[in-house]
Order: structure tokens, then C-alpha cells, then sequence
């Protein structure tokens, strides 16, 4: 055997023998998820090997507690089970399904989790499900109490972060002269990923607007935009020897805003 492979195998075995290099215990694996037809939140789930069921909880919220990533966010805790003790748990360390007791508010989306613990303190988690997403994400505990059944069921599924909308508006190029600025204008790249999303532009001088844009740009395009100055703007200009203009324009998706203001001179 060479050298090179008896010091692998060395430090494969060294690795296998320190505490550290453990392999990590696998997480609970969620088999199905929803709200039943009397409005109770339920879910089941398989153990991951050697691991036992340490808690299920439902929330308004995806955030995890920042102290505790194993537990939801505790202002938005809606329902959580566990093995007992204390009294008020239900479940045993081989759990694998919770039912809440009552009934919940159906006026929201929920999102629900299972931690599970190995040797001592070793925690791990299962993903994220949603359950009624149709229903708006509405942050907070939920109204208490039992609620009259709607005998409407909702079945959940894995829970997949939805991308931030994406939107950009950058200068391309900008003219120097004025011939250039009535020809070829100055030209602005728009960028709406995901989304449509809303454009507003102006060409100014000395704050007076020698011409203003607008446009609803579609979700998934890229469009150059072109300002020139109107045959106002132009009348404003003739004469004028050096003149510095102001450039500013805005995209909006989603109530999030991106600007960009660039100031130019011309010259005749």
C-alpha cells in the first residue's frame, strides 16, 4: 500500500474517532401536512435513525426564533405539540403525527415544523411546510379559542421562500452635445425579473423638466428607454452655449424602489 493512501486511511480512522466528526443526525422528514375538516392543524412525520420527537410546531411565520432555530418565532406561534412531560404534551418521544386541539382562524396561511433531538442536546429540524397558502400571510397569534368549522380542508406542501422582487434601472450612455441630445437622447436600461413593474423619468434643467416618462414594464423584461427633450424642452435650450441637465428615473415592483439620478452637460 503507498504512502500517500496509508495516511488517508490514517486520517479517515483519526476522523471517525474524534467526537467532533460525528455525523450529524437527520432531521424528521414531514410526510403530510394541512387543516382537517374541522379546522385543526395536523401533521405527520418518519424519525430520522436514532432520533427521537422533541416537538412540532405551527406558526404565521416562517421566521425561526433567533435564540432556538428549532422553534418558530414566539410572537407568531399559533399551535405546538410535544412529548410529555410537562402535562400539557401529548406525544410520546416516538411520536410521529400531532392533531392541535382546536379548531384555528381560517383567515390565514400557516407554516409548520418538526425538531427532533439525538444523544445529548443534538437537535435537527425537518424543512418547512405551508399549509392554506391561498389565504394571506397575516403575522401574530392567531384569535384563540375553538372557531366554528368551515369543513373546508387544506393540504400542505413543502415551503419554498419566494425570490425578492428584482428590479434595476441603470444609465447607458449620456450625450455631450445638444444635436446629440435631440438625436440620440440619453438612453436608460430597465430591468423588471419576476414582476412587472412601474418606470418614471425626466430629463430637467434647473429643475424645469424638458421632458417626463412613463411605462408599465411586464414581468421578465428588459427595455432600453429613450429621453429626448420635447420641442418645448429644445426651445428651452436654443441659445444656450453649456448647459447642465439632470437625469432621474425610478422603478417600483412590488412597493420596493430603485432610482438613479445622473447629472450631464452639453454644449452646442
Amino acid at each position: 500500500m503507498g504512502v500517500h493512501r496509508v495516511l488517508a486511511l490514517a486520517t479517515a480512522i483519526t476522523a471517525l474517532a474524534v467526537p467532533g466528526a460525528a455525523v450529524a443526525a437527520a432531521p424528521p422528514t414531514i410526510l403530510s401536512a394541512g387543516i382537517d375538516a374541522e379546522d385543526r392543524l395536523y401533521v405527520t412525520w418518519s424519525l430520522g435513525e436514532g432520533t427521537t420527537y422533541d416537538h412540532a410546531g405551527f406558526a404565521t411565520s416562517p421566521e425561526s426564533d433567533p435564540l432556538q432555530p428549532g422553534f418558530f418565532d414566539p410572537a407568531n406561534v399559533a399551535v405546538s405539540g410535544c412529548p410529555a412531560p410537562p402535562d400539557t404534551c401529548t406525544g410520546t418521544p416516538t411520536s410521529t403525527a400531532f392533531r392541535s386541539g382546536d379548531s384555528v382562524a381560517r383567515d390565514r396561511r400557516y407554516f409548520v415544523k418538526v425538531t427532533a433531538i439525538a444523544g445529548k442536546g443534538d437537535y435537527a429540524t425537518s424543512p418547512i411546510w405551508v399549509v392554506d397558502e391561498t389565504k394571506p400571510q397575516k403575522l401574530g397569534k392567531p384569535p384563540g379559542g375553538p372557531t366554528p368549522a368551515t369543513n373546508i380542508p387544506a393540504i400542505g406542501r413543502p415551503y419554498m421562500a419566494a425570490p425578492a422582487p428584482s428590479a434595476s434601472v441603470s444609465v447607458l450612455s449620456l450625450p455631450t452635445t445638444v444635436s446629440g441630445l435631440r438625436t440620440s437622447g440619453a438612453r436608460l436600461r430597465v430591468t423588471c425579473k419576476r414582476a412587472p413593474c412601474t418606470l418614471a423619468a425626466s430629463l430637467a434643467m434647473n429643475g424645469r423638466p424638458l421632458r417626463r416618462f412613463g411605462s408599465l414594464i411586464g414581468s421578465g423584461t428588459t427595455r432600453t428607454v429613450v429621453l429626448k427633450p420635447t420641442k418645448a424642452g429644445l426651445e428651452r435650450l436654443r441659445g444656450r452655449s453649456r448647459t447642465q441637465l439632470k437625469i432621474t428615473a425610478a422603478v417600483t415592483q412590488k412597493g420596493e424602489t430603485q432610482r438613479v439620478e445622473r447629472r450631464l452637460i452639453v454644449r452646442r
